[in-house]
């Protein structure tokens, strides 16, 4: 069992503020797809934690948190809340929360804003737009991108994807609602036409000899091309629709 110093909720506050900001003016989305996840230290030798998650939820309650009996479902490894992420919520609820969660050696570690759906993908993209122009110093550590080397095709196509639909919300070429309507709809389509799948799949498990793991498969010049025909139906065809 694990508790937190405040100075990892200074850390948690600094991330968060400067992503509410970065995406003030994307949501709300909705109660169904908006989601914060706040991430737990546990004991996998305690079989018995589960058992506190009514007394945690008193406890919560008792503090003056605003919380569902059902995002505990998942306590002591994470709690799940249909919110949307705002500096009131911030300033309020997470130092009541930290502070509960440290009472029963549960310490929150982190906190992240998961909505469902392409939600996230643009949630992800503005983020990254506001660090690389935000003054160095107002950066919060810690939240640089991925090296692209390093990663799979996928996400690599995910994230450009986002980055330019975002650039189109950015543009007034789309409100986010049609944004996240279209990009939601075009994953099917997208799925169906990606390039490689059981070579991708393969390279992306995980393997216990890493001298067994095929090669990764890196974004291409056709995937490159597949961004570019669902960035089309997502931006510029005006029914929205795959052809």
């Amino acid at each position: 069992m694990t508790i937190e110093s405040v100075e990892t909720l200074d850390k948690i506050m600094e991330v968060m503020r400067f992503s509410i900001e970065a995406n003030k003016t994307l949501g709300p989305f909705g109660p169904d797809v908006d989601r914060i996840c706040y991430h737990l230290h546990e004991d996998l030798d305690d079989d018995e934690s589960h058992q506190d998650q009514d007394e945690v939820f008193r406890a919560l309650k008792g503090a003056g948190v605003p919380i569902e009996r059902s995002a505990l479902d998942d306590y002591p490894y994470e709690i799940w809340e249909r919110r949307w992420p705002t500096i009131e919520w911030l300033e309020r609820d997470v130092p009541r929360i930290f502070e509960v969660l440290n009472s029963f050696n549960h310490g929150l570690y982190s906190i992240s804003y998961e909505p469902k759906g392409s939600a996230w993908h643009l949630y992800a993209a503005a983020f990254q737009h506001a660090w690389h122009h935000a003054d160095p110093a107002s950066r919060p550590p810690g939240c640089e991108e991925e090296d692209r080397s390093q990663k799979a095709a996928l996400p690599v196509f995910i994230s450009d994807l986002g980055k330019a639909v975002y650039a189109a919300v950015r543009e007034g070429k789309l409100s986010v609602s049609d944004a996240v309507e279209r990009m939601d709809a075009i994953w099917p389509e997208t799925a169906h036409r990606w390039p490689n799948k059981a070579a991708e799949a393969a390279s992306m498990l995980w393997f216990e000899n890493p001298l067994m793991s095929p090669a990764l498969v890196h974004f291409g010049p056709e995937h490159q091309e597949l961004l570019q025909w669902a960035l089309w139906h997502i931006v510029t065809n005006p029914l929205g629709k795959a052809n």
